[in-house]
This record gives structure tokens, C-alpha cells and sequence, in this order.
């Protein structure tokens, strides 16, 4: 073409249409060799126009002097004579920011060099002389793209074969200049294309220039994400559609151009990509597709053949890859596969949508850093759009993955879901249609992970609530609580439905309007076997309480319906105060994550009636006062107290009674709700009364620690003044002398608590919780100086008035070997430990209560984002404990086969235990303190010892060793009474009964650093007092995961440990307290109890509560030490009793098979071996018995001086290993735990 300015304008042209390729939408305006004037003012209406848009400035300048070192192009002068020097600092002014740059010239380095140059000049003139106002910031600059060509000491080439604008034909064009290049570099496919053009349009996919284009994006998107930093491939590929399309025709350019020794240049710079594996996936796409463009070429010519073009199998390799990674290299997520990006182009493709939505919810199945990986790389849109997909088979694999994002972002993310009419999309899963919704399998599950989504979308969201608060949803959730194979749905369904009234009054009021009967179906919820579902049960009824918000009565959601419905909210509170009489069942569940939850729907519901409980408060103090002072008259002042008798009362002694509970944080929550009514006690008219009544407390507690804890009183002389200046808030608030060392001292937790607490007086109140008389307290104190519970440090709830000063002032220094106690007995082998004193384990999530902080109700549930936690979680991949190969897989093996061998060796030793010799003495453990229960470990070599107050003891018995001691945190005045392990064929617990009623079950409890308190709950309330206590009595059924407990109740109370819930109470039928419980191990059905007036009675749990007593024997004459029924062998049931009465039973016989006199001075202790037919009986000796009534062996004392058999000592317990012929030893009054060994002895075997 001869006319210059014709050419001009056609190559402004096609790079106009070329860049109109990569975004429609965008406006684009040429300048066409403009001088120095017409460029300024160009450049300043672009920025008029776009404001704080984003301007791309792309630079042509072939055909000018090449860019100086100073950073100036070159443009005419007015009257086209010669070239002008434009600094690159003036077009920084002119253009503003945000820009892009796009730089085709020689040398084009000096630009990009100078730009971030004056933009370092820029930032330091301004701290000099501050922003500039006609102008952006400085630091707006450094966000502007630059894009060149070349380095600053390089020049473009200039290959015949290839354009000379090469770096904007890649840039705009790169399909084209791709294929090109690749035919040039091809020796085989060079010289076949004359006119070498791919058919097709670029935007549609099914054509072979759309396909490549579809690939191209796919790799170069693999190439940038695997190469670059998460943050700069989001702003570079994900943030604007041009910039993102830019960017990865730069990376076609770095590939074409560094071959012809040009290096192009960005700023932010990028890593080398030239050399990416990705390309030859790219090298192979092309190649597909130029060997089939003959036949294309051919098949459009008048009379060719007809020609089907075969389509790439690149997104297919591409997902078998990431299928193969998700096999085996799915464990290393520091390391994503390359595929991903790939899976996000595969997305768009109907023929392959459904295996990369399976393979993508595989990924995000892994945890929360594969989802933000995935959200990385840009999935949400594709994601977000597929919602309108009216595919069935996508419903479910979306769901899934919905719920995986939900679980993960889910606050950034409500609002696209709102402009989307995404939410939509779960509701009408959720609402039951007449055909499936989703695929038969697993169908509640679906359903679960709907309500899921819909209760994030909802969660403090208003707009969400409205948008979903439409009658059809609530009924929908209502129907799915009654989903009787699904707890999952059941618990989300019901969690839905409380973020739908979660402080939206209106909700609450449709919902009853549409269904009376919708609260009661919902409550029922409260019995349910499942405790996530009972507490998710409980956390709506809390959002279903009011917090004083008001309703509009002429709010669009409230129409005619309620009015004519006459519900009023008068009806709202007695269904409110149904609520909490409802909830008061839950105080004694078992699982610890429901009782705080009933704390929780407390806090709401003390704040809501606050006024009435200060009332229910004060009249339970002045109660509690009066009784303690013996009034004759306590009739009329319960029957002059407004609040005696009300739900108030019951509900104020229920949160009294749960700041004494065995699990720390579940304390801690009532202790906060109960200092909380005390501190507005204190506000009101009542306060100086309120103090003396307190006052009054206090010097009680004091003049009864004195008593009762003289020890106490000889170690602190003046602790008593100390506390009383104090007064009773910094007393019963200050948790000191727990046994922890972290933290402040007792001196400053007083001080702390004085200043920032008005009152604390939630534990000292405990004991008058309960509503018992001075004269039953009296009884029970008289058998073990029962006062309160040792204190728990700053981080408990369970620190008492005594509690504290037995922790603190008598021995606050630790658990250290030689550091225990503080009062040595008369026997100088036993050392006193004090309550309270050793490590206290905490439970795993729990956060030490920080007394400084002011109480604020409602308290915060948690529940909600705990129960979130499940969908973080993989769910498609089995546990590591099942997945073979892996730690934990293999050390279940080697737990299975080490078991294995010791039952195959200690088989074949039950012969021997009848005749071999048990004096062998194989450890002498020094426990400290005196030992009044042994337990051995099945398969561990771990035995347990417990002491007479609160400390727990681990001993590795063959070694010799102690690997931990800890603080079972039972009260002052208890006595640890049982101790049991669990689950002993995989990774052990321990559990532990106190006479107070409470069990407690440990995890990794022989490891000092890392054993912490799985659960504990009060197994027995109601404690009767008598003259002789057996504490808390328990019998584990493995089989059955059933735990059965008795002591000093009148009932055997049976608790099913999966579902933490009491199944049945089984009369005892006797008046004595049991003192022995033992069962059928196989089965689970026989449970035989021993009493204290030396009853046995036997009871079938096939049979009804009230028809399970089948057997009862009257044979002893005295307190039954022991029942045993064997785990193997011949399963010999025995029992024995305190006068050295040895009875065999049968169950199916009134009379017993075998009885013999195995002590005529007493019998403390008695064991039988679980498969060995061997009986061991401790008096002042121990005699082993064999099951035919013979005498085996006496032990004797061992020579190291060890006192067990002399004249003036009994035993105190002992007990048979499960397998092992081994057994444990201790004495009255000796800290001392000895260990013997049966050992074969040939001569007594054939001498029989």
C-alpha cells in the first residue's frame, strides 16, 4: 500500500478489532502519530472518562527513535517536522491511575526502568511535601501493569517469517502467531501451509480455533498458577477479565521471543515460564489439530469429502492426571496438582462437567486448604453459575461442594448468593417435591448439607432470613427433624431453623402461626438419642427466646394471619417457660457439650427474666441462711418468699448445682451466669442486706473448715483473717491453690478478683444447691467431711471456698515426687497429699476463664461453628485409622497382633496359675500415698493406683516406673472409689468413679505433657447417706459400650456411653447401698450386684426395669467385698464378704456350687483372675484359691521389708492382671504397691 496514512490507519484498525477480541466490553480510542499536544490532551480524556477505571495504554513504536535511558518516547512536534522526547513521568501524570501499559519498541526496558523509578520519586515527594491533589497517590502507581518487549539493551527481531509488532501480535493474536511459530519451528510441517489459517470462531468451543483457544487458556493459567505467588496470580489472572487475557498472551510472547534472544519484561515481574512442561502439552494440541486441517481444508472445497473434525483429548488426559493425583499424591496438599486450573476450563464442557464436578468435590474433600486453593484459582464463578443449572445428576456433587465452600468462606460469599438467586437452589431441594430431588443414594445426606448452606446463608445475615423465612422452608426443616436414619439431617435441619430465628422476631412468629404444634414437634428433639441432636435442639429453643426485641405488628411478614390466630405474647412466654422446665432434664445429661448448652439457653433466659431471678436469687440465700442458722420457722419463709416454688427457683438452683460441674468449662459457663445475678443483686436496694447474708456464709464455711480440716488450720495460721477482710466475692470468686502454676499467685487472684468482680458466689453456694438440711450435711460429714470441691485452679469452675485453701495455703509447689504432701501420718511409709494438689487434666479445646473479663449474657454457644467444623472435614476418604499405610493404620496392627500374642502366651500359663508359686516378686512401687484401688491394663503395661482422696497414680509395672500423677479434681471430703479402663483393644482410657457421684474418663493418661479429660458427667445424683458409704460402684461392658453404676442409691443406673444418655434405672430392691457390680462380658445381659447387708441379687436387662431382678442370695452374713463373674475360662462367678466368706454361684441355683472360709480374722480384699480358675483373698495375708475351694499359695512378705503379713497390717487392696499371672499387692497404712509373678513350679504340678 503506497498511501502511508491509509496504512496507518488499517494497522490501527486491526489492532483495535484484535484487542476487541480479548474483551467486547471494553472501549477502545486510537491516536494515530499524534504530536506532544494532541497526546496530553488524548491521555488527560481518557482519565476523564474512565475516573478510576482502569486505562490500557498500548505503545507502537516501530518507525520512531528507540526509548532513551532517561525514560522518554518519542511523538511529533506540531508541525510533524521532527520527534519530540516525552518523559514517561509526564504520561504517569496525564493517565493517572490505574493503568496498564503495553510497550512494542526496541529497548522498550528504559520505559519500564524509568516508570518504577519515578514512581519511587513520587512516593519520596511526598513524604517531603504531601499529596499531590490534582493527582493520585504514589502508591496508586506502583499498582499500574507495564508489559514491554524487550530488555533495555535489546532490539526486536526482525525475522522475514514473523511480523515486526511479534510482541502485540502474541499479546492480541496469539492462536494465530502460536500456530505460526510452531509450523516454523517444525521441520516437518514447515513449507505444508501456504496459507495457513485455523477454521472457526475463537469464542465457540466445538470448532478447532475455539478448542485451541479453550486449551491455550486452560495451560496457561496451569503456567502462571504453578508458577507465581497466590496473591499476584489473583490480581493478575482473577481480578480483570483483560489483564488476566494479557498476561497470558505474555507468556506466549516470553516462550516466541526468547528463542529470538528477546527477553520480554513486565512489571510485577514474573518468574521464568519459557521452559514450563505445560507448553508441550500445548505443542501436542497444536499438532492435533494442524494434521487434521487438511482434510478440513479439503472438506470445504466444492465436491470434497465430508469431514468430522476429532476433537482433542487434552481435558480428558488433563482429568485422568488429577484423578491419578488424587490417588496417590492427594496427602501432599503443599505440593496442589497442576491440573486444577484445568478443571476449572473442563467445567464449561457438558460432555465432561459431571467427572470434573466429581473429581473437584474429591479435592475439596480434603480440607480446608484444598477448598482455598480451589477458590484461588478462581472456581466460585463456575461454581456460583452451575446453580442455575437444571440438571438433576449435578445436584448432588454440587451440594457437596457448596457445602465444602460454605464451610470454608461462607461470610465473603451470602451476598453473591443473594444477586445470583443462588440460595434458591437448596431451598427447593430441602422443600419435599413429589419426585426425587436428588439421587436415591444418600439422599439425607444431601438433604443435610442443604440445610448446611441455608444456616451459613442465614447466620447473622438479615437479607438471608428474609429471603428465606417463607413458611414452605420452616415446614420443610420442621420434617426433616423427624428423619429417623439421619442424626446429620436432623441435627442441621434443626440448627437451620434457629439461624432462621436467630434475632429475627418475625420468623419466630410465622412459624407459629403456620403451626401451633411446630414448637412441641420441635422439643421432642430433647430425648433424642444423639447428643449433637439434643443440643442443637437446645440452641433453637435459645434463639426462640426473646432478648427484647420488639415485634412490628404491622410488618408485611406479620399479617392478618397471626391476628386472627390469637396468638399472643403472652402465649410466647408460657411456651418459653415450658421451654426451660423442658430443658431442666439436660442438667444431668452426660454429654458435657449439651449441659453447656444449657447453660447457654440460660444465660438467655436469666438476662430475659432477670427481675425474677435477683427475686429467686435473694430468696434462696436468705433461705439457705436460715437453715444453716437451725430457724424453726424456715415453713414460713418459704411460704412468704414470691419466688419459693417457681420455675425461678428451680431453675436458680439448677444453674447452682452446674457451677459445681465435673467438667471444667461447663462450670465455668454457670459460674458466669450465677456471679452475674450477684452483681446486679448488689446494685439493687437489698445490697447491704445481700452482704450480710453472704457475710454470714462465709464465717460458716470458715468455722467449718476448722473443724472439720484441722490440718489446714496448722499449715496457715492466718489464712482465715486473710480471707474474712477480703469478704465473701474474693473468696468464693478467686480460685486459688489448684495445683497449677501458670498463672498469678493466690494473693494476686484475690486482688484480681476483689477489683473486678462484685461477687463470686457461685461456688460457695454449692453445697446449699442441692436443698439439703444442715442435719443431712452433718450426716454425710461425719463419714467423710464432705464441704466442697477442691479448687481447679483460675481456669476452673469447680473451686470451692475449701477447696481453695487445701490447694493453696497447705502446698501450692507441684506434683513433684518429693514434694507432695504436707502432713505425714503416724506411719511413716504413707505421705497425705492434699485436695487439689498435682496437674488437673483440662479438656483439649479448653481455654483457661479469665476472671478480669466482665460477664456479658447471653453467653456465646460455639456450638453452631463447631458443629460447621464436620463439612471441614474429609468425608469421602476413609480415617487415617482405616486407611492402610498410614501411622495410625499400622499401629492399630501392631495393637491387634501385640494383643494377640499376649493372649496366646498367657493361655497356656492358666494351668500353672493353680500350681505354681506366687511369692515371686517382680516390683515394689513406691505410690506415696496409700493406694485403696488397683487396676491393671489388659494389653498396656500400665497399672493404675488411686489413693484416699483425689490423686490417680500410673505405673509402668514392669519397669518400675511412675509415668504420671495427677489431681482427679474430686471434692474435699471424697474418695476416688472406682477405676476402670475402655476401648483397651485399640488406644486405652481410663476412667475414674468418685463418692460423689461423678465419673471421669481420660485420654493418654499415663503421658505427663499430653493427657487431658475426654468427658465427665454426675452418674448418680440423690446420694443417700449412711452409716457405712461405699462411694460410686461401676461396671464396664465393652461389648455393649454400656456403663453401669451403683453405690449409694437405691437403683443401678445403666448409661449407654455412644449415645451419652441414661437407658434405665433398675431397682436395686435392697436398702442397703451396693458394693460390688459385675457382668456377663459376652453378652451384656446378666448383671449381678453385691449389697452391704451381704445380699447378691441378680437382674436380666431383657427383661423390664421392674421384672430384671431374676436371683437374689442371702448366703453372707456381712458387707460384700467383691463379685466377679469371669471374662473367660470357666466364667466361675464369686463373691466375698468381710467375714472370709468365699461363695461359687450358679445363677440357675438358689444354693451356691462351692463355698469355703477363706479368713477367719476378716477379709478387706478379694480378686478372681479373669481366665485363670485362681480366687486371690487379702486379709493380714493373701490366699490364692483355686476354684475347687483349695488353698494354692500364701504370699508372703518380701525381704526387702516390704509389711505385708505382719501382725499389725491388713490388706488393703489387690488385684489380678486381665491375662498375666500377675498381681498387685498393697497394705493398710503402707504406700507401698508390691507385684508378683506365678512361676512354674514342676514339683507341686505332679506332687498334686
Amino acid at each position: 500500500m503506497n498511501d502511508p496514512k491509509k496504512s496507518l490507519e488499517m494497522i490501527g484498525k486491526a489492532l483495535q478489532s484484535q484487542y476487541e477480541a480479548l474483551s467486547t466490553r471494553t472501549k477502545y480510542k486510537q491516536s494515530l502519530d499524534p504530536n506532544v499536544e494532541d497526546a496530553k490532551r488524548f491521555c488527560m480524556s481518557l482519565r476523564r472518562s474512565a475516573r478510576d477505571e482502569r486505562i490500557l495504554f498500548h505503545y507502537n513504536g516501530h518507525g520512531v527513535p528507540r526509548p532513551t535511558p532517561s525514560g522518554e518516547i518519542w511523538v511529533f512536534n506540531r508541525g510533524y517536522t521532527q520527534y519530540i522526547p516525552v518523559s514517561v513521568y509526564d504520561l504517569q501524570t496525564w493517565l493517572g491511575a490505574p493503568c496498564i501499559y503495553a510497550y512494542d519498541c526496541h529497548a522498550a526496558g528504559h520505559i519500564v526502568n524509568n516508570f518504577n523509578a519515578f514512581v519511587e520519586k513520587r512516593k519520596e515527594n511526598e513524604k517531603k511535601n504531601g499529596p499531590d491533589p490534582n493527582g493520585p497517590p504514589a502508591e496508586a502507581y506502583e499498582n499500574c501493569i507495564q508489559l514491554a518487549a524487550c530488555r533495555a539493551d535489546e532490539v526486536l527481531p526482525m525475522h522475514p517469517e514473523l511480523p515486526a509488532d511479534l510482541f502485540t501480535c502474541c499479546i492480541t493474536s496469539p492462536i494465530d502467531i502460536a500456530v505460526r511459530w510452531f509450523v516454523m519451528q517444525s521441520p516437518l510441517l514447515r513449507g505444508q501451509f501456504d496459507n495457513l489459517s485455523i477454521p472457526g470462531k475463537i469464542t465457540d468451543r466445538r470448532t478447532p480455533l475455539g478448542e485451541l483457544n479453550w486449551i491455550f487458556t486452560a495451560i496457561t493459567d496451569t503456567i502462571a498458577w504453578s508458577t507465581l505467588e497466590g496473591p499476584l496470580f489473583k490480581r493478575l489472572f482473577r481480578q480483570d477479565l483483560v489483564v488476566a487475557a494479557m498476561f497470558r498472551n505474555f507468556l506466549l510472547a516470553v516462550r516466541i521471543m526468547r528463542v529470538h534472544n528477546c527477553h520480554p519484561v513486565s512489571s510485577p515481574e514474573l518468574p521464568d515460564t519459557h521452559n514450563h512442561p505445560m507448553w508441550d502439552a500445548w505443542d501436542l494440541a497444536v499438532d492435533h489439530c494442524l494434521v487434521q486441517l487438511p482434510m478440513l481444508q479439503a472438506a470445504s472445497e466444492p465436491g470434497g469429502v465430508p469431514y468430522t473434525y476429532k476433537h482433542s483429548d487434552f481435558f480428558e488426559q488433563q482429568l485422568t492426571a488429577f484423578e491419578v493425583w488424587l490417588k496417590y499424591k492427594s496427602s501432599d496438599l503443599d505440593k496442589p496438582p497442576e491440573q486444577l486450573p484445568v478443571l476449572l476450563q473442563v467445567l464449561l464442557s457438558q460432555i465432561h462437567r459431571l467427572r470434573a464436578l466429581v473429581l473437584l468435590s474429591k479435592y475439596l474433600d480434603l480440607g480446608p486448604k484444598a477448598v482455598h486453593l480451589a477458590l484461588s484459582i478462581g472456581i466460585f464463578p463456575y461454581v456460583l453459575k452451575l446453580l442455575q443449572s437444571p440438571a438433576p445428576e449435578l445436584k448432588p456433587v454440587l451440594v457437596f461442594i457448596w457445602a465444602r465452600i460454605m464451610a470454608v468462606d461462607h461470610k465473603a460469599i451470602k451476598q453473591e448468593l443473594v444477586k445470583e438467586n443462588g440460595y434458591a437452589y437448596f431451598i427447593n431441594i430441602l422443600i419435599p417435591q413429589d419426585g426425587p430431588v436428588v439421587n436415591a443414594i444418600n439422599v439425607p445426606e444431601h438433604l443435610a448439607m442443604c440445610a448446611f448452606v441455608t444456616a451459613l446463608f442465614c447466620e447473622g445475615y438479615k437479607q438471608g432470613q428474609r429471603l428465606c423465612m417463607g413458611p414452605d422452608l420452616f415446614q420443610a426443616c420442621l420434617t426433616h427433624t423427624e428423619e429417623l436414619e439421619s442424626p446429620l439431617l436432623r441435627q442441621w435441619a434443626t440448627l437451620c431453623i434457629s439461624q432462621l430465628w436467630d434475632g429475627y422476631p418475625e420468623a419466630k412468629w410465622q412459624a407459629l402461626v403456620k403451626d401451633k404444634t411446630a414448637l412441641d414437634r420441635l422439643s421432642r428433639l430433647l430425648n433424642d438419642p444423639v447428643p449433637e441432636v439434643r443440643t442443637a435442639c437446645i440452641v433453637a429453643l435459645t434463639t426462640f427466646l426473646g432478648d427484647g426485641e420488639t415485634v412490628n405488628p404491622n410488618s408485611p411478614n406479620i399479617n392478618a394471619t397471626a391476628v386472627t390466630s390469637g396468638l399472643t405474647h403472652g402465649d410466647i412466654r408460657q411456651k418459653e417457660l415450658s421451654f426451660a422446665i423442658s430443658v431442666l432434664a439436660l442438667t444431668n445429661d452426660a454429654s458435657s457439650i449439651v449441659r453447656r448448652e444449657v447453660v447457654v439457653f440460660y444465660s438467655k433466659f436469666v438476662k430475659q427474666y432477670r427481675s425474677r431471678f435477683l427475686v429467686a436469687a435473694y430468696s434462696s440465700l436468705e433461705e439457705d441462711v436460715a437453715i444453716l442458722r437451725s430457724q424453726t420457722n424456715i415453713d414460713d419463709i418459704r411460704a412468704n418468699s414470691p419466688a419459693h416454688g417457681s420455675i425461678y427457683t428451680v431453675v436458680w438452683r439448677a444453674l447452682l448445682v452446674l457451677t459445681e460441674d465435673p467438667f471444667p468449662e461447663v462450670a465455668d459457663y454457670a459460674q458466669d451466669v450465677v456471679d452475674y445475678v450477684f452483681q446486679l443483686l448488689r446494685k439493687t436496694p437489698l445490697s447491704a442486706e445481700v452482704e450480710k447474708l453472704e457475710q454470714y456464709l462465709v464465717q460458716y464455711s470458715m468455722s467449718s473448715l476448722s473443724v472439720n480440716l484441722p490440718e489446714l488450720q496448722n499449715n496457715s495460721p492466718n489464712k482465715a483473717t486473710r480471707v474474712s477482710s477480703m469478704g465473701p466475692s474474693a473468696v468464693a470468686g478467686s480460685g486459688v491453690g489448684h495445683g497449677s502454676h501458670n498463672g498469678p499467685t493466690s494473693e494476686s487472684k484475690f486482688s484480681q478478683t476483689l477489683l473486678k468482680r462484685s461477687v463470686s458466689f457461685a461456688n460457695t453456694l454449692k453445697q446449699y444447691a442441692w436443698g439439703s438440711g444442715e442435719e443431712e450435711q452433718l450426716q454425710s460429714q461425719n463419714q467423710h467431711p464432705q464441704h466442697g470441691r477442691a479448687g481447679n485452679g483460675s481456669a476452673s469452675g469447680s473451686n470451692t471456698l475449701w477447696g481453695g485453701f487445701g490447694g493453696s495455703f497447705v502446698n501450692s509447689t507441684g506434683a513433684g515426687a518429693g514434694n507432695l504432701g504436707n502432713t505425714r501420718s503416724a506411719f511413716p511409709t504413707v505421705t497425705t497429699v492434699a485436695y487439689g494438689v498435682g496437674r488437673r487434666p483440662r479438656p483439649v479445646r479448653y481455654q483457661t476463664k479469665d476472671y478480669t473479663k466482665k460477664i456479658v449474657l447471653p453467653l456465646a454457644s460455639g456450638f453452631f461453628e463447631w458443629s460447621c467444623e464436620y463439612f471441614q472435614e474429609p468425608q469421602m476418604c476413609n480415617t487415617e485409622s482405616d486407611e492402610p499405610g498410614s501411622e495410625r493404620y499400622l499401629e492399630r496392627v501392631w495393637r491387634k497382633s501385640r494383643n494377640e500374642h499376649i493372649i496366646a502366651e498367657t493361655q497356656v500359663q492358666k494351668e500353672m496359675a493353680v500350681y505354681g508359686g506366687w511369692s515371686t516378686h517382680v516390683g515394689l512401687l513406691n505410690n506415696l500415698t496409700q493406694p485403696t484401688k488397683l487396676e491393671f491394663a489388659q494389653f498396656e503395661p500400665h497399672l493404675v493406683g488411686v489413693d484416699d482422696r483425689d490423686g490417680v497414680t500410673v505405673w509402668d509395672w514392669t519397669e518400675s516406673t511412675k509415668l504420671n500423677r495427677f489431681c482427679n479434681s474430686n471434692p474435699v471430703g471424697t474418695r476416688i472409689t472406682e477405676a476402670k479402663f475402655l476401648n483397651e483393644d485399640d488406644v486405652p482410657l481410663l476412667l475414674t468413679g468418685s463418692s460423689e457421684g461423678v465419673v471421669r474418663i481420660y485420654r493418654h493418661y499415663e503421658s505427663v505433657k499430653n493427657i487431658e479429660l475426654a468427658c465427665s458427667w454426675r452418674v448418680l445424683t440423690d446420694l443417700l447417706p449412711a452409716h457405712r458409704n461405699s462411694g460410686l460402684i461401676a461396671e464396664w461392658q465393652q461389648s455393649r459400650g454400656a456403663l453401669l453404676v451403683g453405690g449409694d442409691v437405691r437403683v443401678i443406673r445403666v448409661w449407654d456411653a455412644p449415645r451419652e444418655l441414661c437407658t434405665s434405672d433398675i431397682p436395686a430392691r435392697s436398702g442397703s447401698p451396693v458394693t460390688a457390680l459385675t457382668s456377663d462380658q459376652v453378652a451384656g445381659n446378666i448383671v449381678v450386684a453385691g449389697f452391704g447387708d451381704g445380699g447378691i441379687r441378680v437382674y436380666d436387662r431383657r427383661l423390664g426395669p421392674r421384672e430384671s431382678l431374676v436371683k437374689t442370695w442371702k448366703r453372707h452374713k456381712s458387707w460384700v467385698v467383691n463379685v466377679r463373674m469371669q471374662r473367660g475360662g470357666a466364667r466361675e462367678l464369686v463373691s466375698g464378704s468381710t467375714d472370709g466368706q468365699v461363695y461359687l454361684w450358679d445363677i440357675r441355683l438358689d444354693e451356691p456350687v462351692l463355698s469355703f472360709q477363706a479368713h477367719s480374722n476378716g477379709m478387706r480384699a478379694i480378686d478372681v483372675h479373669e481366665h485363670a480358675p485362681v480366687i486371690a483373698t487379702g486379709s493380714q495375708t493373701v490366699g490364692i484359691w483355686s476354684t475347687n475351694g483349695n488353698r494354692v499359695a500364701t504370699v508372703r512378705p518380701p525381704s526387702s521389708g516390704y509389711s505385708l503379713g505382719s501382725k499389725a497390717s491388713q490388706v488393703s487392696a489387690l488385684s489380678f492382671h486381665p491375662h498375666r499371672m500377675i498381681m498387685a499387692v498393697n497394705n493398710v497404712q503402707d504406700a507401698h504397691i508390691g507385684v508378683f509373678n506365678c512361676t512354674d513350679d514342676p514339683s507341686r504340678k505332679y506332687g498334686r
